[in-house]
């Protein structure tokens, strides 16, 4: 399977060979590799809960008492 975003293989996780990579989702619909999760969508996902535009903000489960 390729990154929907920089287009390279997704590599298979040794210990749980897992290959279908990572949720690219706001950056893009389909499936990503851990580098540009790592890079591009997880910081596309925080400056969004930054701003407000988390479209899942408080529909989590709730961590506090």
């Amino acid at each position: 399977m390729k990154c929907c975003i920089c287009r390279n293989q997704i590599e298979v996780h040794p210990l749980s060979l897992w290959d279908r990579g990572n949720n690219a989702q706001p950056v893009m619909d389909g499936r990503c590799c851990d580098v540009c999760n790592d890079t591009v969508v997880l910081t596309r996902r925080m400056k969004n809960a930054m701003n407000g535009q988390d479209r899942y903000e408080g529909k989590g489960l709730s961590l506090g008492a």
